[in-house]
């Protein structure tokens, strides 16, 4: 998904700004969580995903079933 862009919300209400993800090497070119655990626990690669990006996920979803739960924004801190 390289190049992309990532847009963030302004200062200003309706405001926007893109910032622009340049290429970046795949060092998983299956691509694949299973393939990469599989290959991490023969030793062959390091894991695609941390503990601290995992969790960062697990929020990030949690956060938007309790919106659409609710029908309002979930901040984060």
């Amino acid at each position: 998904m390289s190049p992309a862009k990532l847009y963030r919300p302004g200062c200003k209400p309706n405001d926007y700004h893109a910032v622009e993800i340049g290429s970046r090497s795949n060092p998983f070119p299956h691509g694949n969580r299973f393939h990469n655990f599989i290959n991490y626990l023969t030793g062959d690669e390091p894991l695609a995903m941390n503990l601290e990006q995992g969790l960062a996920v697990q929020q990030i979803l949690d956060a938007v079933s309790e919106s659409s739960r609710t029908g309002r924004e979930v901040v984060f801190d």
